[in-house]
């Protein structure tokens, strides 16, 4: 963990290099992709009787970029770091009043007011359903009255209205629906309702990065000698690259 003396350098670390650390990483990128194009055509234009010839090319030029990735990181680091640790610190004054953040006051003061809310909403639905049923026992009351029609549809009414007037002095809170699984299984049924409604429809790069993790957890298998056995999943054979 960093101590206060030495984020406070961090955090003082002169800015001055800044545009010239990025003008010369511009200029190397654009080099490194005016010579990678360059090979690429030739890779195009070359015969099957080069090829261990252009494969040494190709495999010096990856190699270059990936040297030059490494310096390129080392010469940003130190600006770099400097803004993570600004925007580090903003977040964290950010996330110290955010609702939306557990362990926030205003996250503690939103549970406990949801709580509240959540107790009202109970004993509204209590009290309804109590008015609903005295409602109901007045009706079958006035139905058994010996009087006209008239006079049982009168009582009716009133009762009516009592009842709605009673209703409207509760407190009027709104609520949402939302799923939470009470098991593992539960999950699966989520997945379920998301891929038939929306998740099979992504298109092939979006549906990479959504299954990340268990694509990665395929390939590092794979590499046991672990497969899946389904119509659905294929493995391709390509050249393994250090």
């Amino acid at each position: 963990m960093k101590t206060n003396k030495e984020s406070n350098a961090l955090a003082l670390q002169p800015m001055e290099n800044l545009q010239s650390a990025l003008n010369l990483s511009v200029t190397t990128n654009a080099e490194l992709k005016k010579r990678g194009e360059e090979i690429l055509n030739s890779v195009n234009l070359s015969t099957k009787s080069d090829v261990k010839e252009v494969a040494v090319e190709l495999s010096e030029f990856v190699q270059e970029c990936k040297d030059e990735v490494v310096r390129m990181r080392s010469l940003r680091k130190p600006y770099t770091d400097r803004l993570l640790a600004l925007q580090k610190k903003f977040t964290s004054l950010e996330s110290e009043i955010d609702p939306l953040k557990p362990g926030s006051i205003a996250h503690a003061c939103q549970s406990r007011l949801r709580e509240l809310l959540r107790q009202e909403w109970e004993r509204n639905k209590q009290v309804k359903e109590q008015l609903q049923t005295n409602y109901e026992r007045q009706l079958k009351r006035i139905d058994k009255r010996k009087v006209s029609d008239e006079k049982k549809e009168e009582a009716r009414l009133n009762a009516r209205k009592k009842l709605l007037e009673e209703e409207r002095k509760l407190s009027d809170i709104q609520v949402q629906k939302l799923p939470v699984p009470n098991d593992p299984l539960g999950f699966i049924e989520l997945f379920k309702f998301w891929w038939e409604q929306k998740g099979q429809y992504l298109p092939q790069e979006d549906m990479e990065r959504f299954f990340k993790l268990p694509l990665t957890f395929a390939r590092q298998q794979a590499q046991k000698g672990v497969f899946i056995d389904s119509q659905y999943v294929e493995y391709q054979e390509e050249p393994f690259l250090n």
